[in-house]
C-alpha cells in the first residue's frame, strides 16, 4: 500500500473507513443486519438469479428422493412403479403417505408435479439416474403414464 498523507487530519478526511472507524463508529444498516451471530451480524448476499437456478435444479433431486422413499415404503412396489401419473399424484398427496409433507411442500398442484416429474424424466434420460431413480413419461390413449425405476444398490 502506498504511504499515506503525513498530516493526520488529512489522513482522517481521506480514509474515513479505517479499522477503528468500522469498529467504533460505523453501524450496520438495518437492511443488512442479521439477528443471529452466524454471519458476524451481516445478512448473506444471495444473487437472485443463482438462487432461482439452484432451486430449479434441486427440484428434480427432491422429487427423486421423495419417489425413492415412497416406493421403498409401499408394499409390492419397492423397485418400480408403472401407471398413470394422476394415480401416483394421488398416492403421494394422500395425508397418510409417509412422504406427504415433503411432497405437498414441493408440489402444490398436479400441474406442478407434472412439471417437476417431466424435469426429472428429462434429466434421467439425458444422464444417469438421480439418487438411483430414473423416470420415463409417455402418453397412452390420452392418459399420462409414468414408469419409475429405483436402483437399490449403493443407495440404501
Amino acid at each position: 500500500m502506498p504511504p499515506g498523507p503525513r498530516d493526520p487530519d488529512k489522513r482522517k478526511r481521506k480514509w474515513p473507513l479505517r479499522p477503528d472507524f468500522l469498529v467504533n463508529h460505523w453501524q450496520v444498516p438495518e437492511e443488512l443486519r442479521e439477528l443471529s451471530a452466524e454471519r458476524f451480524g451481516f445478512r448473506a448476499y444471495q444473487n437472485p438469479e443463482l438462487v432461482e437456478q439452484i432451486a430449479e435444479a434441486s427440484r428434480e433431486t427432491q422429487l427423486a428422493e421423495i419417489l425413492r422413499r415412497h416406493l421403498k415404503d409401499s408394499p409390492g412396489l419397492r423397485d418400480m412403479y408403472s401407471g398413470a401419473q394422476g394415480d401416483l399424484y394421488e398416492d403421494l398427496s394422500n395425508p397418510n403417505a409417509k412422504v406427504y409433507h415433503r411432497f405437498s411442500s414441493l408440489c402444490k398442484s398436479p400441474e406442478a408435479f407434472g412439471t417437476i416429474l417431466a424435469e426429472l424424466a428429462k434429466a434421467t434420460k439425458e444422464g444417469s439416474p438421480i439418487l438411483g431413480v430414473s423416470v420415463e413419461k409417455r402418453k397412452s390413449s390420452g392418459v399420462r403414464k409414468v414408469r419409475i425405476n429405483v436402483q437399490r444398490e449403493g443407495f440404501e
